[in-house]
């Protein structure tokens, strides 16, 4: 379990290490998810973002033989995510969205088994 949050913090530590360095199509901010127009757009693009985060940080690790599990799985609901997505985008609302999901998946991933 240490090995497993160990390889997870370095992976996400590099994600946002080079956020600057990283190019992203269709990026949504935090003000789009507020915006009641914006919103199921912003939405539909974080829920692909970090399902696509999961996929590859399973699959890849899967490849090279390095035991990690689903960090989805641990979600309850959609519900909770979009409430804490809520809060954080409230708090930080010039940020991009893919930084608080980011942020959430890295919560998910700390958590015990």
């Amino acid at each position: 379990m240490r090995a497993f949050a160990c390889v997870i913090a370095l992976l996400f530590g590099c994600l946002q290490g080079n956020a600057g360095a990283v190019t992203m199509i269709g990026v949504y901010r935090c003000a789009d998810w507020v915006d009641p127009q914006k919103h199921e757009l912003a939405k539909t693009w974080l829920y692909g973002y970090v399902s696509g985060i999961d996929e590859v940080l399973y699959s890849d690790f899967e490849v090279m033989k390095i035991p990690v599990r689903d960090v989805l799985t641990r979600l309850k609901s959609t519900t909770e995510f979009d409430a804490w997505v809520d809060g954080y985008c409230k708090a930080n609302p010039m940020r991009d969205l893919a930084d608080g999901g980011v942020a959430y998946m890295k919560q998910l991933a700390a958590q015990p088994d």
